[in-house]
């Protein structure tokens, strides 16, 4: 009879929660007070669990009511597991009334101590956002939120554990892929929330509580999610496999289910939210070719500048690793495309390489720091409006690894006349076979001025890097134009150059490069001056080999260019 009579006043509670809700101020809370705190502890049902108030710790945080609420909390599963990662912004009564949302706790604690958040800051959060951000173009500490992801391995797993763990969350390896949908979609106070951050194939989502719902606005966590400020993540009603105990500090494991609104604003005391139309999500598709079939893959990812670019390389690393398990001895070439709208029109970037070495890992973390790169370039960029429309991979998968290491090289003779032929003689080891001599024709242009001048050979992405290096100049992109040109450049580390770089002089103003620009008029305009920077054009001539692995390694040479011989005019 009295488990009836709390699931009745329980239900009440929850259901007037949508209308009105009394709130008790912290300087109304005293010691000894008695009262109870909802959260999902399994599955999308909140349950309670009972909160004796310690003491209130008076302006224990910056700014207006920065008081924590210090409270011990038991029963349920509590008792055993501490407070627990994932209660963040569970809501706490006493006599019918809210007073906040269990915020924080100690690692290693014996006793189920929490701080709680007072409501009046958390409501705070809702008149600090911006609402025309969104263009329709050892210590007590907070609760770690959980951020649940499952068949993420190795270094990835450790690059993506330090990235988050930065920003406070508690990385939990969980279940693969989201859940159904509730069939009460709808969220009440006690609530299991999720920021759902990539759903499909993989589920990352942070997991938290909600405190307070008032019409279509919910507050959450009772602590910023990463203090972004104004911030749009899709949200939705998270369900709780379980909780697993720690002896640091205990979590939920959950999943979030089909996003029904959106983060507004991350602010210090909660995370604003708002029922309604759910941010758009960015579709990526990986599809992956191996000797044994083809596999396909297919993520949403949240469109967010700062998030994006490592879930990306998280889901796409997830993908290899449950296809190809341990990255060793194995050739990958892939093929990149992503949609983009760069102003409001529709443009198309696509891109490939080959990665092979042995072990074939080194390759695998590169391509991945390929690919995060592309996505931070266009998502980071303030040349123009760009949004992501869709992103595909696919990946070719091969078992054995070949490639070549350039050893040496020397030229044919140690000095030539403009307009002349340098035949350059390339060493190489050919893995796994064994070792090869190469020989590349470079023509060298007409009209240079004699002197000492440099030879590169290597692939074609290190032969850029070099001159890059060398000549900053050419690589600095002041336009979209510019920028699309260079990263959609196709460097082929199957071909070998040979690359002779005659200097000229030049300008750059704005978005203008000038090369053969006089020297004198750069002295008479003092343009050097502007900005400090270096006006030297490569005049480059290159000469190609083209091998069907990869090349690694690098060379350079030097030759003389003697003064142009000049016709023997007739008596």
């Amino acid at each position: 009879m009295k488990l009836l009579i709390f699931f009745i006043a329980l239900t009440s509670l929850i259901s007037n929660s949508l209308f009105s809700v009394e709130f008790m101020s912290s300087d109304q809370v005293k010691p000894g007070m008695k009262g109870f705190g909802l959260s999902v502890f399994h599955g999308w049902a909140p349950e309670r669990f009972e909160v004796e108030i310690i003491d209130v710790m008076k302006n224990a945080v910056p700014g207006p009511n920065g008081d924590i609420i210090l409270a011990r909390c038991t029963g349920n599963i509590l008792d055993k597991s501490g407070v627990i990662a994932g209660m963040s912004g569970s809501p706490v009564y006493i006599d019918g009334k809210l007073i906040g949302a269990v915020s924080s706790t100690w690692a290693y604690s014996k006793d189920s101590i929490a701080g709680i958040t007072p409501i009046a800051r958390m409501l705070e959060q809702k008149s600090l956002h911006d609402p025309n951000y969104f263009n329709p173009e050892k210590s007590l500490k907070k609760i770690a939120t959980p951020l649940v992801m499952h068949g993420v391995y190795g270094d990835v797993k450790k690059m993506a554990d330090d990235f988050f763990a930065e920003k406070g969350f508690m990385i939990c390896d969980g279940i693969g892929g989201g859940v159904s949908s509730p069939d009460d979609k709808s969220l009440n106070p006690g609530d299991s929330i999720a920021i759902n951050l990539v759903d499909g194939d993989l589920n990352i989502a942070a997991i938290g509580t909600v405190t307070y719902v008032s019409n279509d606005d919910v507050y959450i966590f009772g602590h910023p999610m990463d203090q972004f400020g104004n911030l749009r993540l899709p949200i939705s009603k998270s369900y709780v496999y379980t909780v697993i105990p720690s002896i640091g500090l205990s979590f939920k494991l959950g999943a979030g289910s089909e996003p029904i609104g959106s983060t507004v604003f991350d602010g210090q005391a909660a995370v604003y939210c708002q029922i309604g139309s759910s941010p758009s999500m960015i579709p990526l598709k990986v599809s992956i070719d191996t000797p044994a079939g083809k596999n396909e893959f297919s993520y949403r990812i949240a469109d967010d500048s700062f998030y994006f670019p490592m879930l990306a390389t998280v889901a796409l690393s997830s993908s290899l690793s449950r296809v190809l398990g341990i990255m060793d001895n194995k050739t990958i070439s892939y093929g990149f495309k992503m949609r983009l709208l760069i102003d409001g029109k529709e443009t198309e970037f696509t891109n490939s390489y080959i990665y092979s070495i042995d072990p074939s890992y080194y390759s695998y973390m590169f391509m991945l720091m390929d690919l995060r790169y592309y996505f931070s370039t266009f998502m980071n960029t303030d040349l123009a409006k760009v949004k992501i429309l869709d992103a595909q991979v696919k990946i070719s998968v091969k078992k054995g690894v070949n490639y070549f290491v350039i050893n040496d090289a020397f030229s044919d003779k140690p000095g030539y006349f403009p307009g002349e032929t340098v035949n350059i003689h390339v060493l190489m080891r050919d893995y796994p076979s064994g070792s090869k001599t190469v020989i590349i024709p470079l023509k060298l242009p007409k009209g240079i001025k004699q002197g000492k001048y440099k030879i590169f050979i290597a692939n074609q992405p290190s032969v850029y890097y070099q001159i890059t290096k060398l000549f900053p100049d050419i690589a600095w992109v002041q336009s979209m134009k510019e920028l699309l040109k260079n990263i959609s450049m196709f460097l082929d580390n199957t071909r070998l150059q040979a690359v002779f770089i005659n200097i000229e002089d030049g300008v750059q103003i704005s978005d203008k490069k000038m090369s053969k620009f006089p020297l004198t008029y750069i002295s008479l305009l003092n343009i050097k001056n502007i900005a400090d920077r270096f006006y030297l054009f490569p005049n480059i001539t290159e000469g190609n080999l083209q091998f069907k692995y990869p090349i690694f390694g690098f060379q350079q040479l030097q030759i003389n260019i003697y003064e142009e011989k000049k016709p023997i005019k007739p008596e």
